[in-house]
């Protein structure tokens, strides 16, 4: 996995990783979003949808979005499912004028 700490693979994304015991996908970080579609990169980029068993168990808010660390199943060299979203690990929230102050 030494190629996915260029897209950000870190300690804490391995120890998740383990925790989740997903083999035998493989890590891949999600680096665009095109609705029903996305492309993600194991470091080489392969357009991925999502698997039919996440869409069913998964909110809206839980799909994966631009950024997010997902498992991937590959299917071949330019085609990947996608079967979880790893937890994120931070969320950013905006400060609204009132928090600022």
């Amino acid at each position: 996995m030494e190629s996915l700490i260029t897209l950000g693979w870190n300690d804490d994304l391995q120890h998740a990783w383990d925790t989740m015991n997903m083999s035998p996908f493989v890590p891949g970080r999600v680096i665009a979003d095109y609705g029903s579609s996305y492309k993600v990169a194991i470091p080489a980029e392969l357009s991925a949808e999502i698997s039919g068993r996440l869409e069913y168990v998964s909110e809206p808010h839980e799909m994966p979005k631009v950024g997010d660390w997902v498992a991937v199943q590959q299917l071949d060299e330019d085609r990947a499912l996608i079967h979880a979203v790893l937890p994120a690990k931070a969320r950013l929230v905006a400060n609204s004028p009132a928090n600022s102050m």
